[in-house]
């Protein structure tokens, strides 16, 4: 008896997930005694606006992995998986969420909004232990600088929103006093 396809199954890790996780579809063509069949399947990840933003052919049982962007907007998506004519969709739900990436280059902090909404929030930035806390606004994609100073010596610095943190040893950083300016031109300083 030849196999003939009759239905597709799709195995998909969650339903509801955070900007930067992975997304997985594994999918399964049956035939009509219910046995699994190998054929390639066509995968498409399409948002709200029914644009596809992922697509993939994969062979029917193989895992497909999808990293979901950081900054991709929160929503329903869909993802469609189909053989010719034959098709099913799974819903699932990107969530909003505020992710900022931190970066030190030549005494400066870089704080970047690589979520999908905007940032607003307090982070924490320590030199050799010494805890500064600044807040934090800014749009989807904006970036904020902080110009580092120390006494002219090599730092440890640490620092965090809670949810990411970066920590440097031996940054060196050059100035009269230990302190944090930002690009507004407001100074925090700790005396020693």
């Amino acid at each position: 008896i030849n196999q003939v396809l009759t239905s597709i199954e799709a195995a998909v890790n969650n339903q509801n997930f955070d900007p930067g996780t992975n997304l997985t579809i594994k999918p399964t063509l049956l035939d009509q005694a219910g046995n699994s069949i190998t054929d390639q399947v066509s995968i498409a990840l399409i948002d709200f606006n029914q644009k596809r933003v992922f697509e993939r052919v994969v062979n029917s049982g193989e895992i497909v992995t999808y990293e979901i962007p950081t900054n991709t907007p929160g929503g329903y998506y869909a993802a469609d998986i189909s053989v010719g004519d034959l098709k099913i969709t799974k819903t699932v739900y990107i969530n909003e969420k505020a992710i900022v990436s931190f970066e030190i280059r030549n005494g400066t902090l870089f704080v970047k909004n690589i979520g999908n909404i905007p940032y607003k929030k307090d982070i924490q930035i320590e030199l050799n232990g010494k805890p500064f806390v600044k807040r934090v606004n800014l749009g989807v994609g904006e970036s904020k600088e902080f110009k580092l100073t120390g006494i002219n010596g090599n730092y440890d610095i640490k620092i965090s929103d809670g949810e990411r943190e970066l920590s440097m040893s031996g940054v060196p950083l050059t100035g009269n006093v230990v302190g944090i300016k930002d690009s507004g031109g407001f100074y925090a300083v700790v005396y020693t």
